[in-house]
């Protein structure tokens, strides 16, 4: 698979080797009048030999194996075969629409170990040659506007994605990664995922030369064990499933091929299943952390205070947590400027749309958002260590002087960021503080001159790095991943990823990825990858988010707000959340709906009731659904009247809501009126 794209400095990993005699060669062997999909008759096969798998039993321990006498033909048998077939003789054919000619010998290496007792006849498999020929098929192609040769590869790549389907999917979604573990065939996990990589490829090439629409769909063939395996060891188990779901075989492969996440992090995902992730950090053991490049103990859990600067409250705050306070009392919004000379933090009252030099005494600012477990949060105080608070501001700066459009530029722009800015503590107070700053997310992130995605897997890597690489760490960056950057990213005006060197804005990034693709593609590279990735991450800040202004608005009704519910459980289906009841906060805020209304409903000490009702007036305010939902397999709410329905849309992997098919519509229906025994329980 050395034509697939690999991370830089990743050298080809799967080795598959080819023992067959020239005179076995897919070319050499007459068709005596057979057609491509009837090739087993060429060699004298039986059609009950291509079609038979195995049958399985179940061992002692409860796995799957094969029983020998199901066995038709040895596994050596089986492997050259199909590679003779599906590989090697797919290639040709395919070129020879073209009037290319192929020789098996064009796809094997060259024999280099000299051997005296037992003489070396198998061969590797390199497809090194294969963007070349796909560059001739192009230029063929455009000289001869042949449009007969697609449906003719097409009908050819059909065939072995539905051989490869029988045998590997075993009639489940071939996307569905419980298909894994299962016996189906006694072909190598090599050779499958070698007839796959080149099938996608020649087809990815076909809908790119001939300009067919389609060319983005993902191609119906199994996925391959071999590369799930593999992304298994540097993921959770969640992610692989997702990854193993989100991309084809070019994706799988370059993220097989990635870095991946450190055994640290790994050890906190043992209770991750393929469904969801429950990698959780407790407050007892959190620990907040310095900037890399910091040698020293300059943290404080009260940040140096150098005072309040605008406007004037009639207070003179004595820490920064009561300048916060008296900012937010005064129904503003907390604005923080740090002072790497005196090393403290000035604070300023946020006014409305203040985005230059001349326009008020107020800087505007930049909204942080991270990912806690990247240690710059603080479950104890509202304090950073001051070598992450001066790495901070000169982020900003930079962002605010480089990047923004001239309007928006400014000299010293200050930061909103929740570590500082949401007051901790277990009091009443500072719970009511909290939960203003709850309610005031919209505000926060929709005011913000700029959202900055500050996450040390991005910031790893200059923004000269490789755009399947930039594109690939987004998709599986932290911040991808969590409920609350979720809202961060949708409310925001402008999105900005950190990188090393630089910040990148999020339409940037699929502009990069399409015109990567298009460059790729005429080199003879038909990737979809980089796009894929942007994609998952950009289409819900966009797409979505024009469904909801569009509702806002009033240029989509009101009724069809419902229409919301899906794009949400595929968005949500991505992230999750340390509290659970958090969901339909962050929802609220996302969606347009009053936060306060939810952040009300609370039942004390049990965060799962609490959620299950927030989760139920959220349904009564979305008023329809799609009747299919009731078909959910999902965990459901365990409300009278509501049993049909999600207790939540968080980190569920599998498809499952019921509601993608069917175009019939329902309103809720109240039946609180009938006489039900455990209605009681939730009175």
């Amino acid at each position: 698979m050395d034509h697939l794209v690999l991370p830089e400095g990743a050298k080809p990993w799967m080795m598959l080797a080819y023992d067959c005699p020239e005179t076995e060669h897919y070319e050499n062997i007459p068709d005596k009048g057979f057609a491509y999909s009837e090739f087993y008759k060429r060699v004298g096969w039986g059609y009950d030999e291509v079609w038979a798998q195995p049958q399985q039993s179940e061992d002692l321990l409860g796995g799957v194996v094969e029983g020998a006498e199901d066995k038709i033909r040895e596994p050596w048998e089986l492997d050259k075969f199909f590679q003779t077939w599906l590989f090697f003789g797919l290639i040709i054919e395919v070129f020879a629409l073209s009037g290319i000619e192929v020789k098996t010998s064009d796809f094997l290496a060259p024999i280099v170990r000299k051997a005296v007792h037992k003489p070396q006849t198998a061969h590797l498999i390199t497809t090194s040659k294969l963007p070349d020929l796909i560059k001739q098929w192009r230029e063929k192609h455009q000289a001869s506007r042949d449009e007969t040769v697609f449906e003719a590869a097409l009908k050819l790549l059909d065939h072995v994605g539905k051989i490869v389907d029988y045998h590997c999917a075993g009639g489940k979604d071939h996307r569905s990664i419980h298909q894994y573990g299962k016996v189906l065939w006694s072909v190598s996990d090599e050779t499958t995922t070698a007839i796959i990589a080149v099938a996608f490829t020649l087809r990815k090439a076909a809908y790119a030369i001939y300009n067919k629409p389609g060319n983005g769909d993902r191609w119906p063939v199994a996925n391959s064990m071999l590369l799930y395996q593999r992304i298994q060891r540097k993921w959770c188990k969640s992610d692989a499933a997702m990854i193993m779901e989100d991309f084809d075989i070019d994706g799988q492969n370059y993220i097989a091929a990635a870095q991946g996440r450190t055994l640290e992090e790994l050890d906190r995902h043992y209770a991750c299943t393929d469904r969801s992730c429950e990698a959780r950090v407790a407050d007892g053991t959190y620990e907040t952390q310095h900037d890399p490049e910091c040698h020293e103990d300059d943290y404080e859990p009260e940040p140096r205070f150098l005072g309040h600067v605008f406007p004037e409250y009639g207070k003179r705050p004595a820490s920064l947590r009561e300048a916060i306070k008296h900012t937010m009392d005064a129904g503003h919004l907390p604005v923080l400027r740090y002072d790497a000379e005196q090393k403290g933090l000035r604070t300023y009252g946020h006014l409305k749309d203040s985005y230059s030099e001349e326009s008020s005494k107020v800087p505007p600012f930049v909204a942080i958002s991270h990912v806690w477990a990247d240690g710059k949060g603080n479950p104890f105080d509202n304090s950073l260590p001051y070598c992450q608070l001066e790495m901070i501001q000169k982020l900003v700066d930079k962002l605010c002087a480089e990047s923004l459009p001239a309007t928006k530029q400014h000299s010293s722009p200050g930061f909103w960021m929740d570590t500082l800015c949401c007051i901790v503590g277990t009091d009443d107070e500072s719970k009511s503080y909290k939960k203003k700053s709850i309610q005031s997310m919209r505000e926060i992130y929709g005011e913000s001159v700029a959202v900055l995605i500050i996450d040390p897997w991005l910031m790893s890597i200059p923004s000269t790095a490789s755009v399947n690489e930039i594109c690939y760490r987004i998709y599986a960056s932290g911040w991808s991943r969590r409920l609350w950057t979720h809202q961060e990213g949708f409310l925001a005006r402008e999105v900005y990823y950190q990188l090393q060197d630089k910040p990148l804005k999020l339409p940037d990034v699929d502009e990069l990825a399409k015109e990567f693709q298009k460059k790729m593609a005429y080199q003879g590279y038909p990737i979809g990858f980089p796009l894929q990735a942007s994609g998952k991450t950009s289409f819900y800040y966009t797409t979505v988010k024009t469904i909801v202004n569009g509702i806002q608005e009033g240029r989509i009704p009101q009724d069809n707000k419902w229409i919301l519910y899906g794009h949400l459980a595929d968005s949500l289906g991505y992230r999750s959340t340390t509290n659970i009841d958090d969901e339909l906060l962050c929802v609220a805020s996302v969606i347009g709906l009053t936060v306060k209304t939810y952040a009300k409903l609370e039942v004390e000490k049990s965060r799962k009731q609490t959620a299950e009702l927030r989760m139920r007036a959220f349904l009564e305010e979305i008023g329809r659904f799609r009747q299919g939902i009731i078909f959910n397999n999902y965990k459901r709410l365990t409300i009278p009247g509501f049993r049909w329905a999600p207790v939540s849309l968080l980190g569920h992997r599998s498809s499952g809501l019921g509601d993608l098919d069917d175009t019939k519509d329902s309103k809720i229906e109240d039946y609180s009126h009938l006489a039900l025994n455990d209605l009681a329980n939730w009175a």
